[in-house]
């Protein structure tokens, strides 16, 4: 079980990383305050910060049900009627 805590906690770490670093803080690596170049090299940062915090999500969320079903939560969602 440290390993799936591990994950988790290193996919929070970067996602929340990821996230100020390229979405709030005012700097070179925010997508809004890129300095200057060429059009092409601007939304291809856009796109892969993008689908890096997709991804990061995805990986935090993937070790949150993980982890839930370690610790004898719900391994699976169960509609109504069933059991």
């Amino acid at each position: 079980m440290p390993g799936a805590w591990i994950f988790f906690l290193s996919m929070l770490g970067a996602l929340l990383f990821g996230a100020y670093f390229h979405f709030i803080d005012v700097s070179p690596d925010n997508i809004g305050h890129l300095p200057a170049g060429s059009g092409q090299a601007r939304s291809t940062f856009i796109a892969t910060a993008a689908m890096l915090a997709a991804l990061e999500l995805a990986s935090v969320l993937y070790g949150a049900f993980y982890l839930g079903s370690l610790l004898g939560g719900p391994a699976r969602i169960v509609g109504p009627g069933k059991g």
